[in-house]
């Protein structure tokens, strides 16, 4: 814990000299969590961008209307 603290990195635990266990702050797992949302998200727009640049999209009500239809729902 001290050294974990001191440096502020997760600890590598090893058995036989092979990892088997990281331990980290709750800080910095939460940052990992919050890094890895924004790089999804930044993916996802980046298909969304290539989906509109080949032409693969449609207007907004011609989509939820297709939707409306797909699940029987009546608008």
């Amino acid at each position: 814990m001290n050294k974990m603290k001191q440096t502020r990195r997760p600890v590598v635990l090893t058995v036989n000299g092979k990892a088997e266990l990281v331990v980290q702050d709750a800080a910095g797992y939460q940052e990992i969590l919050d890094r890895l949302a924004h790089f999804g998200a930044v993916a996802a727009i980046r298909l969304g961008v290539a989906a509109a640049a080949e032409g693969r999209v449609k207007p907004a009500r011609q989509a939820l209307a297709d939707l409306q239809e797909k699940l029987g729902i009546s608008g």
